[in-house]
């Protein structure tokens, strides 16, 4: 059963992330962004390859990221 619930967030977070990219000409064009950088944040744990995929209790990964913006 969970394999089954991973797989399907997953795929659902990979859509998202997809859907999320199509976005990135507009950002940079309207918000003047030379780096666009998109990242899901997941509730519940989710075991993956892709690294933007973050699980909730795994958050401290993005403050590299957010240091390197301020």
């Amino acid at each position: 059963m969970f394999v089954r619930y991973n797989r399907r967030l997953t795929a659902y977070y990979r859509r998202a992330l997809r859907k999320e990219r199509g976005w990135e000409g507009l950002l940079r064009r309207e918000l003047g962004l030379d780096k666009v950088e998109h990242y899901v944040v997941s509730r519940f744990p989710v075991i993956g390859t892709d690294p933007a995929v973050i699980n909730y209790n795994q958050i401290e990964r993005l403050r590299p990221v957010a240091a390197g913006i301020v």
